[in-house]
């Protein structure tokens, strides 16, 4: 483990070498073209539940809240519903006349949530049931009508009127702050800006407060709007629901980081009254109506918004959350219901012809090594990017159909069924072949800031010059792009940019690459095309030669991440096929605080491995807390965390390192990913 540890060290000193050089700098998906599918469930459920807040939960369940009539008998509680339905409530520890309300997921691996009973406290639930309530403090007259994860680590709340009206601090040990300044008149919903503020409502303004000193600001908004729910946005900035005044026809907005309001109301149905909020896994924001036509809505980030009729077993979802699947969850306060959407999907069928792989992102497709046809569903008008990988003695010669051509990764964005080929043909021995490599494998900037990553394009051939090597950015996204060659001594740009290259038989180029988005968008694999006159373009592989890049309208996590293995080669390797590899990786985060959850996957590929994690000692490589499947943590700007992580065999994993690899992500409170970075997995 020291080995280990001392090359993570050597990793660690060199991302803040380059990031001290300036080379590192700090700096919408299309909407659904059919209604989502809606699977109610209610067995398990108390029959007169009044079912609240729902929240995805750090063990791949989601949890709710459950409402207490004491008139009735029916005592408060707390619900976990798993993603096939199966539904457990817990009541033990809560208060006599408890009411919980909203619930969210902590920065310590718990449900957090309000208790708006007789005795109003803050609450916290484990995944394994065990609750906890905490109210020194407050006073027995508070309302709390929200509660968010800050950027801080601590979970911030609001206490609302006939108490005195203030915003709330408690940290993952149950201490309580409240802090009053400001014009607070009803704060109700709170959530995490990509700013490292907290936004809240206050009926018909917002505030924000600055989680390190708890100053409280007020945000006038124009007249005459009343303002719901908040959630943060995949583009950065908050979106809120409410009405206008006095007509109270229903509206939805986002708020910036400077304060500018943007609203929307068109394509809402009439007397609408949008409700509950959040980013859905699609890329859009999803909202409950409960106005007369009770329905279910989808706004995109540049406010193009539709509505679909709810199932006739729900009535009135007052809570809605995203999963990590293609799925929003709600909570059905009338109906006494948990109720699913599945997004729309079409199906991508990809064939593979020769010697080859490919793959998608998103997840989903993986073929080739004896599976030559293979197909996933993806939401309606998702971009779907394959990218093909030849194995050794192969070219890959290009795509058909799809509205796909060349070599380089292809891009289809989804309306109806897909059919695409990739073809694979046998080279020579002496051709010119080209591998590549960049690093980071993500980067989240604010638009108009320029990411910077680095790449290396290696000529393979033992006996061939390759001449007039470039390199181009593949993917279509909103941004300017340009390329210079590095001083390998220094790191340092030399030279013009986009130059051309020459590669001597068994040579090697590295590059800086920069590109600087124009327009906000969500996270894109960026892929890059690095060609010679005299040579087929390199194979692209996701997390090996592409970049992962968002785009957002104000400051948000920029987690650059890398990774060292034991032999330094990029490969963790599982001592048997029941032993257990390590690794660890090394972050820097150039961007906005945040709160960011950590966690890795094998991506499209099925492993018989258990993947753990967690944060480390960076001096030691000691684990803070015993490895879990995900770690959230907060991380300041310029902070350094870093994180070991576990990869437990239960068979053989052979040694495909395009397909079989170990991804490590990072997460903001958004779901949008941060930061990446992956190793080649195999069974020694």
């Amino acid at each position: 483990m020291m080995e280990l540890w001392s090359t993570f060290m050597r990793v660690l000193n060199w991302i803040l070498g380059i990031t001290a050089l300036g080379l590192l700098p700090l700096a919408q998906p299309a909407a659904a073209a059919s209604p989502p599918m809606t699977t109610v469930f209610n067995s398990g459920l108390t029959g007169s539940s009044l079912i609240q807040g729902i929240a995805a939960g750090p063990d791949g369940n989601f949890w709710f809240t459950a409402a207490g009539i004491p008139g009735l008998g029916i005592s408060g509680a707390i619900g976990r519903i798993t993603r096939a339905g199966v539904i457990t409530q817990f009541t033990s520890g809560l208060n006599t006349g408890s009411n919980p309300a909203i619930i969210v997921a902590g920065p310590d691996g718990n449900l957090w949530f309000v208790d708006q009973g007789t005795t109003p406290a803050i609450g916290r639930i484990t995944p394994t049931g065990v609750i906890t309530e905490f109210n020194q403090g407050l006073n027995p007259n508070s309302f709390l009508p929200g509660i968010t994860t800050g950027p801080d680590g601590n979970l911030w709340f609001t206490v609302g009127a006939p108490a005195p009206t203030a915003i709330g601090r408690i940290t993952p040990t149950g201490v309580i702050t409240q802090f009053a300044q400001g014009r607070l008149r009803q704060p109700g919903s709170i959530a995490a800006g990509a700013d490292g503020t907290l936004w809240f409502s206050d009926g018909t303004f917002f505030g924000h407060v600055v989680p390190s000193t708890g100053v409280v600001t007020d945000i006038e908004p124009p007249t005459g709007m009343a303002f719901m729910r908040l959630a943060a946005g995949p583009d950065g900035n908050i979106w809120f629901t409410g009405v206008t005044l006095p007509a109270q026809q229903g509206l939805l907005g986002s708020i910036d980081s400077t304060g500018a309001i943007t609203t929307f109301s068109q394509g809402l149905n009439a007397g609408s009254f949008p409700n509950a909020l959040a980013a859905g896994p699609d890329g859009n924001l999803w909202f409950t109506d409960g106005g007369p036509t009770k329905s279910i809505g989808r706004m995109t980030t540049a406010g193009t918004i539709t509505e679909f009729p709810q199932d006739p077993g729900l009535n009135t979802p007052v809570g809605i959350a995203a999963g990590p699947t293609n799925a929003l969850w709600l909570a059905d306060t009338n109906a006494h219901a948990i109720g699913r959407l599945t997004l729309p999907t079409d199906v991508v069928t990809a064939g593979v012809s020769g010697s080859g792989e490919v793959t998608s992102l998103p997840a989903g497709i993986a073929c080739g090594n004896g599976n030559q046809s293979c197909s996933a569903g993806f939401a309606d008008s998702t971009p779907v990017t394959l990218i093909a990988a030849p194995a050794a003695g192969f070219d890959f010669a290009g795509w058909s159909g799809g509205a796909c051509s060349g070599t380089g990764p292809c891009t289809v964005s989804l309306s109806a069924d897909t059919n695409v080929g990739a073809n694979f043909v046998a080279h020579g021995t002496s051709g010119v072949a080209l591998v590549s490599a960049v690093l980071p494998s993500s980067r989240s900037v604010q638009a108009g800031t320029t990411a910077t990553a680095f790449g290396t394009v290696i000529n393979t051939s033992a006996d061939t010059t390759a001449t007039g090597c470039t390199v181009q950015a593949e993917t279509d996204v909103t941004t300017g792009f340009y390329f210079q060659v590095t001083d390998p001594a220094t790191n340092r740009p030399v030279g013009p940019v986009n130059p051309s290259i020459t590669l001597p038989p068994g040579g090697a180029q590295s590059v800086i690459l920069s590109l600087t988005p124009s327009a906000s968008f969500a996270p894109t694999a960026v892929a890059f095309n690095f060609s010679c006159a005299n040579a087929p373009s390199a194979v692209s592989n996701f997390g090996l030669n592409t970049l992962l890049l968002s785009a957002s309208s104000a400051p948000a996590a920029d987690v650059v991440a890398l990774a060292a293995t034991t032999t330094n080669d990029g490969i963790v390797d599982i001592p048997g096929a029941n032993g257990i590899g390590a690794f660890a990786v090394a972050t820097i985060n150039l961007g906005a605080p945040a709160v960011i959850n950590a966690s890795a996957n094998t991506g499209t590929a099925d492993l018989p491995v258990t993947i753990t994690i967690c944060e480390t000692v960076p001096a030691t490589g000691q684990c803070l807390a015993p490895p879990t499947a995900s770690v959230n943590t907060s991380i300041a700007t310029n902070a350094t965390p870093t994180f070991a992580i576990f990869v437990q065999g239960s068979a053989s994993v052979p040694f495909q390192p395009a397909m079989n690899r170990v991804f490590v992500q990072f997460k903001d409170a958004g779901n949008a990913v941060r930061g990446s970075t992956s190793v080649a997995v195999r069974t020694q």
